[in-house]
This record gives structure tokens, C-alpha cells and sequence, in this order.
């Protein structure tokens, strides 16, 4: 058994398919049942936007269960995508795309903080073509990876978007990047549910040491 959110008119008949099927949606949660108000033969109405007719509601419906397209990418520390780095070294990235979009590039450090590099103060555009091990940064921008203590187990992640403009809560730091307040775990679900058409993620796990270690 399952209870409906919406309310029906009583003092109505003949609802549509569409607006039934909406109600029933939102009564096990692919729809938001917060917003949906009433409905009837005349659509759904909502707290966000009044009332929807039934082609308003068949948009708000396939809205709510399309998913973008999961797409392939990679990223690698170049040339030779090994997985150790020393102190003082300068590093650079192979990155590989499926398809074109705004790469949105992550760093969790070996003491637990989550750093958003890409975009940043210094790289507001973040839009990349597909391709295969596109040099990342590029010599052109102004951004350099260098590798500093404390050493240990590091973590970069990649997402690559439909949408330029995912802004996640976090403070900047002097040096261009931003400290975020949220996981991985949530990162992911805000840029999945920012993205319309096209949606990939990637890690890069890597080992920093101290020279001659």
C-alpha cells in the first residue's frame, strides 16, 4: 500500500491519465510531492507555478525522469600514467573525452580536504572538446600542479557536464581554489542532478613521497 500526495477534487471526474500518473510518481518519490498542491480534470496544480495544464505537467514529468547520458572519460598523469610523484615535482595530466563538455576537476588531499581546482579563480573556462589525451593544464594557462607535503594517498577526480554553471558550497582560498564543505559522495549527486544531457566521472588515485623515498 502506498499513500498519494495529491489531493483530488472531489467535486471533479474524469482525470486524465497524465495527471493520475503524476500523482502516482510522486507518491514513491520520482516526483517532488512538496510542490504538487492538487489535482484534477484541469491539471496539477503546483505551489511553484499554479496550475499546470496536462502538456505543462507531461514536461514536468519527462523532466523529472530523464537522466543524462552517461559518458565515457579519463584521466592519467602524464606521459606515462604511472602512479607515484615526488616532492618538488611538476605534474601535468592526459585527459581523454567522449564527448565535449565542462570538465569539473577535484582534489582530496592526504589530510581529508576536498578542493575544487576547475573551475577556479584563475580558469573560468572549463569547457573541453572530446578527444583523446588532451595535455591538461596546458602550457597556455595559468595554473601549474606541483607536489608539496605532506605526502601519502591522494585522490583527483573528474566530471565532465552539459551544464557551465554547477556552483557547490565551499570558500576560495588565497591560491585560486575553492575548499568545498561537502563529500565526494555529494559533489557527485549535485553535478548528476545539475546535468541535463551528459553526465562521466573518473578518479586518479596516486601516491606522493618525499624525494628519494
Amino acid at each position: 500500500m502506498f499513500f498519494s500526495p495529491c489531493r483530488f477534487d472531489a467535486n471533479r471526474n474524469g482525470l486524465s491519465v497524465l495527471t493520475v500518473l503524476i500523482c502516482l510518481l510522486a507518491a514513491i518519490g520520482v516526483v517532488q510531492a512538496g510542490d504538487i498542491e492538487r489535482a484534477s480534470d484541469r491539471g496539477v496544480r503546483t505551489a511553484s507555478a499554479g496550475w499546470l495544464a496536462d502538456d505543462d505537467a507531461g514536461n514536468m514529468l519527462l523532466a523529472a525522469l530523464a537522466e543524462p547520458e552517461r559518458v565515457d572519460l579519463s584521466l592519467a598523469i602524464a606521459p606515462d600514467d604511472r602512479r607515484e610523484v615526488y616532492d618538488g615535482e611538476f605534474i601535468f595530466f592526459s585527459l581523454s573525452l567522449e564527448r565535449e563538455g565542462y570538465v569539473y576537476l577535484f582534489y582530496l588531499d592526504t589530510e581529508g580536504n576536498l578542493l575544487q581546482m576547475l573551475p577556479n579563480a584563475e580558469m573560468s573556462n572549463h569547457w573541453f572538446p572530446a578527444g583523446s589525451d588532451m595535455p591538461f593544464p596546458s602550457l597556455e594557462e595559468p595554473m601549474s600542479y606541483v607536489i608539496v607535503p605532506p605526502f601519502g594517498d591522494e585522490l583527483l577526480l573528474v566530471f565532465v557536464s552539459d551544464n557551465a554553471q554547477i556552483d557547490l558550497p565551499g570558500e576560495w582560498r588565497e591560491t585560486g581554489v575553492r575548499e568545498l564543505d561537502i563529500d565526494l559522495d555529494r559533489v557527485e549527486e549535485l553535478i548528476f542532478d545539475a546535468s541535463s544531457t551528459l553526465f562521466g566521472r573518473a578518479d586518479l588515485a596516486f601516491v606522493s613521497r618525499p624525494v628519494g623515498n
